[in-house]
């Protein structure tokens, strides 16, 4: 029904467009409503049939967490910081301000990647950003080494000094809807800060919790920080609801160590972020 008065959760939306695309779809209802649900957790393409509204929901890659360069194994997570969140974004955007195409045509999509493993003199990095069409972009974490990012990264356990930074960084969003929070200082010679999530800051070691959406899942939690044991048998702090890692924890499990894919989570000290998602949501 091209065009129609189509009406749902989202105030105002009255022309909505039709498409297709995604990793996976699904029919799903949210408030008594119908939607088509399209899930992206790799890049692709969206295929606009009939050009309107879209209602998109975009995070960005989470933040690889810390790692202290003179760790006996890699990765330890030794005094890192647990990595910030990707940029939790949500609303609305005609077809034809993503893709120019008044008449339909392709949305291109960009999935962020997680933060990656230190590597040379590098404690962690930001996540990727995503992108949607020509007209969205949503910034990845910061690194659990006190980097800004969608959400802050935690601060190292180490003195504030070169790029071994003792303290919790901010979020650097600057896109309206956008939704970050801050990190977490580290403790000296203790325990490394708690990345911030999409829906908190940390205030510990432990990873900020993430947003929780309007399908009841949460997205985009921080990763959380690791201790002073130089060994990859230390024992880190849990990282946030949404994705994020637990700080030297295991490669597997709900709260295992890197970020999760899909949620844009912020790795656990010592391990990579989770890689982000968009969520495409026409009315039916």
């Amino acid at each position: 029904m091209p065009f129609s008065a189509k009406q749902g959760f989202i105030s105002g939306a009255s022309q909505w467009a039709e498409g297709s695309g995604g990793n996976t779809t699904s029919s799903v209802t949210y408030d008594g409503v119908n939607y088509n649900r399209y899930d992206f957790t790799g890049s692709g393409n969206f295929t606009v049939t009939t050009p309107g509204v879209l209602y998109i929901m975009a995070i960005g890659g989470g933040g690889s967490g810390g790692d202290a360069f003179d760790i006996t194994s890699n990765p330890a997570g030794a005094k890192g910081g647990g990595g910030g969140a990707g940029e939790f974004w949500e609303g609305l955007y005609n077809s034809w301000d993503l893709n120019g195409d008044l008449d339909g045509g392709t949305i291109s999509i960009g999935i962020g990647a997680g933060g990656p493993h230190r590597s040379g003199t590098v404690d962690a990095e930001n996540g990727g950003v995503t992108t949607v069409g020509t007209g969205l972009t949503v910034i990845g974490g910061g690194g659990g080494a006190g980097l800004q990012g969608g959400s802050g990264g935690g601060g190292m356990a180490y003195s504030n000094t070169g790029t071994h930074n003792d303290q919790g960084a901010t979020s650097n969003i600057t896109n309206q809807n956008g939704r970050g929070n801050s990190g977490a200082d580290g403790v000296i010679n203790s325990i490394g800060g708690g990345g911030g999530g999409a829906g908190a800051s940390a205030t510990s070691s432990v990873g900020a919790d993430g947003y929780q959406w309007i399908d009841g899942t949460y997205y985009a939690g921080g990763g959380g920080g690791g201790d002073s044991v130089f060994s990859s048998s230390g024992s880190g702090s849990f990282g946030g609801l949404g994705g994020g890692g637990k700080g030297r924890g295991s490669s597997s499990g709900v709260n295992k160590g890197g970020g999760e894919s899909g949620f844009g989570g912020g790795g656990g000290a010592g391990w990579v972020g989770g890689a982000g998602r968009v969520v495409i949501l026409v009315r039916t």
